[in-house]
């Protein structure tokens, strides 16, 4: 393990203060930030720059993944250099970013952490897009329409059938527009195909 500390920003403003919103990475050795990533990206389709979701991070490719409010996924390869013996630690980050956008929703930011299993993330934005990319080649693989915004991470069970998600949908969209309640829906997923095994409204 490197001594790193990784923070998202979910607000832009401190007491009256107001600055950019960044994805913090900090080096625990002497307290310092090595890098931050910008939230308001120019390749972005949506301005709104928070970071509410956990990234994740893979050991084995020194690689980061990161999903934003501003719609946009990011893969970080870090190139960690850490010298324990020494007391050094840097990064020099590589970034691709993947954006998208769907025929039914301008909704695309993304406030639920990513989840991953074996090449495929899952997550889910504000509009209630919920998909599977491929991340060896940064296509969606499946989507799925929540009918609304979802904050909660994706749960994984790997069974011996294959691989199941849950997730679940909260009253924001909705309840914006028609002003009125709505049913919060919990679902379970086939991984691959993201077909609908069930849901309980």
């Amino acid at each position: 393990g490197y001594p790193i500390l990784y923070c998202g920003q979910g607000l832009n403003e401190n007491n009256g203060t107001y600055g950019e919103f960044n994805y913090h990475i900090f080096n625990l050795l002497d307290q310092t930030e090595m890098y931050a990533l910008y939230g308001r990206d120019n390749l972005a389709f949506r301005e709104w720059g928070a970071w509410d979701s956990s990234g994740l991070l893979n050991a084995q490719t020194d690689t980061m993944i990161e999903c934003a409010e501003n719609g946009m996924v990011y893969l970080t390869k870090l190139n960690t250099q850490y010298n324990e013996a020494a007391g050094t630690l840097s990064i020099t980050p590589q970034i691709t970013r993947y954006r998208y956008h769907t025929s039914y929703s301008d909704e695309l930011g993304i406030e639920n952490s990513p989840a991953a299993y074996k090449n495929f993330l899952y997550f889910c934005d504000n509009g209630g897009t919920f998909q599977c990319l491929d991340l060896n080649t940064l296509t969606p693989k499946w989507i799925f329409n929540t009918g609304d915004d979802t904050d909660c991470t994706t749960t994984i069970e790997e069974t011996e059938g294959g691989a199941v998600l849950y997730t679940a949908n909260e009253i924001d969209k909705r309840a914006s527009v028609t002003k009125q309640g709505a049913d919060c829906v919990i679902r379970k997923l086939d991984a691959l195909t993201g077909a609908l095994l069930w849901e309980y409204k």
